[in-house]
């Protein structure tokens, strides 16, 4: 029973009077207060609710009861209002214990979720693995599960688990350290062990067997030599970043090169990179149009924004260093432009991950760390904490695409000045050796890239290219270093096809003023020449990079685009970082062309 107190005016001389009504005479009386006389009524209840003074009761008798509740069927339409009313409140009220549900069981709910979303992709992947395995695709369905699988418990043992690991090694390290001379000690034994095991491994495992892979190794002993002379400062070189990046290069080399697992997991990789990396085309088709490979310009500075929070606090050496990796290493959104045009694409994951280490060692050499400025580069890449740039996907990637304008305009007004300055070179030599005579049919157009196709054969054939395709090697490389490396990889591609349609002839055949190769007795012409597989997969590893006159003033546009209070400092070191990530490139070649053979 609940009780409902009506009041009427003292004046007249009643009194309060306390009725107790059922609950369907209570619906009825609480509802129809929605009109003229709620706030009166309301009024009156705070009132009798304030009073401290005891109200006689009156039961209301079965008859008025009976009365009341008939008064409904005179009004239709409050008896409609009435039940709609009802039933919002009872939405509502469902709604309300919902919720106060879901938050009182919040973290139970969840791991119900996620377990559900568990067994749900194992019973996919059971079911997947029954209906086809053995193929590629159910293989990398299984080893994706199992990376995702070890890395989720590493993560969560780490999380809580990982600071009492930590802190017992180290108790463990500090009671059985050894002295500064046992470490000593140790490390020249491995040093020496390595060493010896790195020159019979060449002498007899490669050397014997090939012995123009001399060649090439030589080179690379000339090309460090040739870097340390040309040092900033000789006396400060720490030989410790030197050494370990060409080690990590030669380790690299003898997976990808010398091994059929590693050569089938690089293979692997660079096809499902490439088919990843294609995705992007409908976008990039959508913005650009069905010719956007042209425009791969754009994409040469998508790196630098990765280290623009620590470009106050590097010194130059390490400016020096972050502009050599970039000369030295291909982007992944580039790779697939690569292999279109007819680039083996498993050498291309090889040849950038092979160029990083190098990079890091030439760029010691070349530009030793001499003084620190500043606080420790180290202790602010501990200390920095990425800024949240957005509240989900979708504001976040739009935050970078408009971080990334002032970059990409960068990189455009650069290709402009570079592109007409090489086009007005090229016109200005060629016009001088049509004036001695220098032009076709007997003589081929005297440009910039022919030039260095003269000046870069020592450097071509210090790689291990083969003496008779040193000329149109050494002109992808003057290509790639003069103009870019798209070009070259275009001639390369053009090259690699006309030695799958020589390999098919076998009349006779010359080659003409231009070193193009004329099939006789047929109207075929390979312009641009053949070369061996060798000399392809040594190309392949020295065209792959941006150093190039272009990409100077692409990577100077875009680091002073992030940058822009270190523009003088970049300026100055962008020069030797240019020489330095080239060297990178043929140091890479160098090691490949050391462990390739002829089959």
């Amino acid at each position: 029973m609940s009780e409902v107190i009506k009041k009427t005016d003292k004046m007249n001389g009643n009194k309060e009077e306390r009725v107790d009504l059922d609950i369907d005479t209570q619906i009825y009386i609480e509802d129809t207060k929605q009109g003229k006389d709620s706030q009166e009524i309301s009024s009156m209840e705070m009132e009798v609710k304030g009073s401290t003074n005891e109200k006689p009761e009156v039961e209301v008798n079965a008859d008025e009861k009976h009365d009341l509740v008939e008064d409904t069927q005179y009004f239709p339409h409050v008896s409609n209002l009435l039940h709609r009313i009802s039933l919002l409140r009872i939405l509502i009220l469902i709604r309300l214990k919902l919720d106060s549900c879901f938050k009182a069981h919040k973290t139970s709910i969840k791991r119900s979720v996620y377990v559900l979303l568990l067994l749900g992709y194992f019973a996919y992947l059971t079911y997947a693995m029954i209906y086809r395995f053995g193929d590629e695709g159910s293989h990398r369905l299984l080893i994706l599960t199992v990376i995702v699988v070890v890395g989720f418990i590493f993560h969560k043992v780490k999380k809580k688990y990982g600071g009492v690991i930590r802190k017992h090694l180290q108790n463990s390290y500090s009671k059985h350290r050894p002295s500064n001379k046992s470490v000593f000690f140790i490390k020249m034994i491995l040093m020496c062990f390595v060493i010896l095991s790195i020159l019979l491994y060449l002498i007899f495992g490669v050397f014997i067997r090939e012995p123009y892979n001399i060649v090439p190794a030589a080179g690379l002993v000339v090309f460090v030599l040739t870097m340390f002379f040309l040092s900033r400062d000789p006396q400060k070189v720490s030989w410790r970043p030197v050494c370990w990046g060409l080690l990590l290069q030669f380790i690299f080399a003898i997976i990808v090169l010398r091994t059929s697992w590693g050569y089938d997991a690089f293979d692997w990789l660079g096809k499902r990179v490439l088919e990843y990396l294609a995705h992007t085309d409908y976008g990039a088709s959508f913005m650009f149009g069905a010719g956007f490979a042209e425009h791969y310009f754009a994409f040469k500075g998508e790196t630098t924004t990765l280290v623009k929070p620590f470009f106050d606090q590097m010194s130059l050496s390490e400016l020096h260093t972050i502009m050599t990796n970039g000369f030295a290493t291909a982007a992944g959104s580039t790779l697939v432009i690569y292999a279109l045009y007819g680039a083996p694409a498993n050498h291309l994951i090889s040849a950038s991950v092979m160029s990083a280490p190098a990079a890091l060692a030439i760029s010691k050499l070349f530009w030793p760390e001499i003084k620190r400025e500043h606080k420790k580069l180290q202790d602010t890449i501990k200390s920095y904490r990425i800024k949240r740039e957005g509240h989900n996907l979708i504001d976040a990637a739009s935050a970078g695409a408009i971080a990334a304008i002032p970059v990409v305009a960068y990189i455009f007004a650069s290709v402009i000045v570079f592109f007409s300055l090489l086009d007005f070179l090229n016109t200005t030599l060629a016009w001088m050796g049509e004036r001695v005579g220098l032009s076709p049919p007997d003589y081929p157009v005297l440009t910039f890239q022919l030039i260095c196709s003269y000046l870069f054969w020592p450097l071509v054939f210090l790689m291990g290219v083969e003496a008779p395709d040193c000329t149109t090697v050494a002109r992808m490389v003057g290509i790639k270093t003069f103009i870019n490396e798209f070009l070259a990889y275009e001639d390369l591609g053009k090259v690699i096809r006309n030695s799958e349609t020589f390999k098919s002839f076998n009349g006779s055949w010359h080659y003409d003023n231009s070193y193009n190769l004329v099939l006789e007795n047929t109207n075929i012409t390979l312009y641009g020449g053949v070369i061996t597989k060798r000399s392809e997969v040594i190309a392949t590893y020295a065209l792959c990079g941006f150093a190039n006159i272009t990409a100077l003033g692409i990577m100077i546009g875009a680091l002073t685009a992030v940058a822009p209070s270190r523009k003088k400092d970049i300026v100055k070191v962008s020069t030797r970082a240019l020489i330095a990530g080239s060297m990178a490139c043929f140091i890479t070649a160098c090691i490949a062309g050391r462990h390739l053979n002829h089959n």
